[in-house]
């Protein structure tokens, strides 16, 4: 395709809308360089529909981090949370803590 006609496309692609002026011009300007206009018009329809593709997932990963920046939660409330959810590992801790105790009373008598 024609250099020019690229550079007309990226302009109106970047714009974020054709309308039918700008439709007009690029496929006027395709007759005018000797390029096939239905192949100029499917490029511009490709390439609106990557953009459209592209900002669907721009906003569904805007509104996820959105979601994700609405729970604030402490260090704390967090490994809570985790440590009830797996009860062996509650009790893993408590016994390891215990452990460490005993260790300790031994190391502070002798």
């Amino acid at each position: 395709m024609h250099p020019e006609i690229e550079k007309l496309i990226n302009l109106t692609i970047a714009s974020g809308q054709v309308t039918e002026k700008n439709r007009a011009t690029i496929l006027r300007k395709a007759e005018k360089l000797g390029e096939d206009k239905d192949e100029v018009e499917l490029i511009l329809d490709g390439e609106l529909a990557l953009l459209k593709q592209d900002n669907n997932i721009q906003n569904n990963q805007l509104s996820y981090t959105n979601n994700k920046e609405l729970v604030n939660i402490s260090f704390l409330q967090a490994a809570s949370s985790f440590i009830n959810k797996y009860k062996f590992l509650k009790y893993a801790i408590i016994f390891f803590l215990i452990c460490l105790g005993f260790n300790l009373l031994i190391f502070i008598l002798f």
